[in-house]
């Protein structure tokens, strides 16, 4: 609970609390290491917080003070071998690179203005887009872009980039990692090794906000959020791989984000 900044544990089948992490400042995104150690991303905090998930403890912090007076506002987190790429958002342009041996940034990459989601494909190619800012940013307002990234050589392979008004975002991958899926208005996805946006989006816009997008890890459907005008409850579609209806739920205000138990 990020304006809290606590995080509660619960009990997936019971939904009740089995615990409880403060002493955090606004956390955002939490990756498990082991079963006692995870990362714990924040906006404003000037350091991503490591916790032991089982006691739920704090046991110690990562600096990531950008050296110019202000903290690279930390996000979302994938890995490749013992190293966590996490996203820097908020007025930022940097993804950044822990060693999680020693628990240190050990280098960066430079992206685009406000780098909103990080994902890992099946070929360890590391995919994040940028929003571009907005007009008027102190910190700048360009055409957002799809990026590709190499893992193992930290190289930008490919950059796709958008018109300036589009607002590109969401970017997940299907079950078996070899399909990428973002929000552009409509609803697009792409093969990870295609060179291109393809023309046809996979779920045409139709005066719908989409505001949430996932893809179930086992079967590969395709859950799309809409959040209707922000105000009344909103939607969740559930899709098959080949974009056929399956199923319609009413949820709550702004459906955003998903997760999957096991």
């Amino acid at each position: 609970i990020n304006n809290s900044g606590v995080i509660f544990a619960i009990d997936r089948r019971t939904a009740k609390i089995t615990g409880t992490i403060r002493g955090l400042t606004s956390p955002r995104y939490m990756h498990f290491l082991s079963d006692t150690k995870a990362y714990v991303t924040d906006l404003y905090a000037r350091a991503i917080t490591i916790v032991n998930p089982e006691s739920c403890q704090i046991t110690g912090r990562i600096d990531v003070n950008n050296g110019y007076g202000r903290q690279h506002p930390t996000e979302q987190m994938v890995q490749y071998k013992n190293f966590v790429f996490t996203n820097c958002w908020s007025y930022d342009n940097k993804i950044l690179v822990i060693d999680s041996d020693t628990d240190s940034v050990v280098d960066s990459i430079e992206v685009g203005i406000q780098p909103t989601s990080l994902v890992i494909d099946k070929y360890d190619k590391i995919w994040t887009i940028t929003d571009g800012g907005y007009k008027g940013s102190p910190y700048g307002h360009e055409e957002p872009c799809l990026y590709r990234i190499d893992a193992e050589t930290r190289q930008i392979e490919k950059r796709i980039v958008f018109d300036l008004n589009d607002a590109p975002s969401e970017v997940c991958l299907n079950g078996t990692r070899d399909t990428l899926y973002f929000i552009n208005e409509a609803v697009w996805r792409m093969d990870v090794r295609a060179d291109a946006v393809p023309g046809e989006p996979f779920l045409k816009y139709n005066n719908t906000i989409y505001y949430g997008l996932t893809v179930d890890p086992k079967t590969s459907e395709v859950y799309v959020a809409d959040a209707i005008d922000y105000v009344q409850n909103g939607v969740v579609y559930r899709f098959s791989p080949q974009a056929v209806p399956l199923d319609t739920l009413r949820v709550g205000i702004t459906p955003g984000a998903f997760c999957f138990a096991e």
